[in-house]
């Protein structure tokens, strides 16, 4: 009898803790139910943005100018020598592009020629073809007063109708010799690929013009070191015809990659950091043929050297993009699949305005800082953007934002 009294306080006691784990795991259920994950965001709003182009190059001093040729020419005057002084704005070398410029006159001349021609033919055609058509209602109106007047037995109808009829033969005969005259659709086909050939010659000859060089004029103050070019003599694309070495600038030469050389624009501002101190300068030079490797040469001028010795490693920070007050997001706040740049906009829940929906929506994006991203198109200013979206955030149907100052 005493076993099992004990027997039935252990089954109590077995029950008492059941009860409890099953409590606690609904309470645990019943705090993820109402878990809300909270999201830090920011306002989309219009922000100063700049764009960088950073890169390292060498100090220096008394740098090598050179003048390549873009296309292939005619030399026609040299009017320097190796060692010679040379101060900037002094023509060097003069090129005679007579025959290409001859080229285009000819093909803009006969170009001119057959556009004229091919107007004055649609002009014919269309002025015929309506000239044809109020024919066509002139002897339907003369018809129908011939057969108004056809009254043999009457001598005033007779000579009215004799009168209408002459009209209308005369009309008609018009009509035929005006629907000969018209020029056919192969004719007018001909001419149109005639207008279109000559207009493709003419574009042709003048971008060739447009390649030549312009005289070689000098960049910067400085001596001659070399001359490859000589009067009268072919000057071949890709020649290096002069080599200035300048006295007059403090530059660092960095090379700019294929896919950022469009950035780059002469006169762009620049920072120069030698030795941890900062100078002003700018681009001032940009080789208009890339080497080997698609790099080009670029030659960034400090505009107050004084302290920098030559030969010294540069940090270069070029700008390439600047603006006031343009609507951009952090730069983490957006990211990127193969549908294009994208972000997490925060909708307000209808039930409780503390709650929100974070909704992928797709932007359209411009340039960048290191910290902030330009969008041009898929947001507006006011909306609140999640600034650092976790790999999960597709999953999260509500949350709550902690807004960003």
């Amino acid at each position: 009898m005493k076993l099992a009294v004990k027997m039935t306080k252990k089954r109590w006691i077995a029950l008492i803790v059941v009860i409890i784990l099953i409590a606690s795991i609904g309470g645990c259920y019943m705090q993820a139910a109402n878990y809300k994950p909270a999201l830090t965001a920011t306002t989309a709003g219009k922000q100063e943005l700049k764009s960088y182009l950073s890169t390292s190059g060498v100090v220096t001093n008394g740098t090598l100018d050179e003048y390549i040729l873009p296309a292939s020419t005619v030399v026609q005057s040299v009017n320097f020598e190796v060692g010679d002084t040379v101060k900037a704005g002094d023509v060097m070398v003069v090129f005679d592009n007579s025959d290409a410029q001859d080229d285009y006159k000819r093909a803009a001349i006969a170009y001119e020629k057959v556009r004229l021609q091919l107007d004055d033919a649609e002009r014919q055609f269309f002025d015929t073809k309506e000239e044809i058509k109020e024919l066509e209602e002139d002897i339907a109106w003369l018809k129908e007063k011939m057969d108004e007047w056809e009254d043999y037995s009457d001598p005033d109808s007779m000579a009215k109708y004799s009168n209408y009829y002459s009209r209308w033969e005369s009309a008609k005969a018009k009509k035929e010799t005006l629907e000969n005259s018209i020029p056919s659709d192969e004719s007018l086909k001909i001419q149109q690929l005639t207008y279109e050939e000559a207009k493709m010659t003419m574009d042709e000859a003048e971008e060739a013009l447009a390649k030549l060089p312009a005289n070689f004029t000098a960049q910067h103050d400085g001596v001659i070191e070399s001359i490859t070019v000589s009067k009268y003599g072919q000057a071949a694309k890709g020649q290096v015809a002069v080599t200035v070495r300048t006295t007059d600038t403090t530059t660092v030469d960095i090379r700019v990659g294929r896919f950022d050389i469009n950035k780059i624009e002469e006169g762009q501002p620049a920072v120069i950091t030698v030795a941890n101190v900062d100078y002003e300068g700018s681009v001032a030079y940009i080789n208009p043929i890339a080497d080997a490797e698609s790099y080009v040469k670029v030659q960034v001028k400090i505009d107050n050297p004084e302290g920098i010795i030559p030969g010294l490693d540069a940090d270069v920070d070029i700008l390439t993009y600047a603006a006031e007050s343009v609507l951009a997001l952090p730069s983490e706040s957006v990211k990127t699949d193969r549908n294009g740049d994208y972000c997490y906009v925060l909708t307000p829940s209808p039930e409780d305005p503390s709650l929100y929906t974070p909704v992928r929506t797709y932007i359209t994006t411009d340039h960048s800082s290191g910290t902030l991203i330009e969008v041009t198109d898929g947001l507006e200013e006011g909306q609140l953007v999640v600034t650092n979206p976790p790999a999960n955030i597709d999953a999260i149907p509500v949350c709550t934002a902690t807004l960003l100052s």
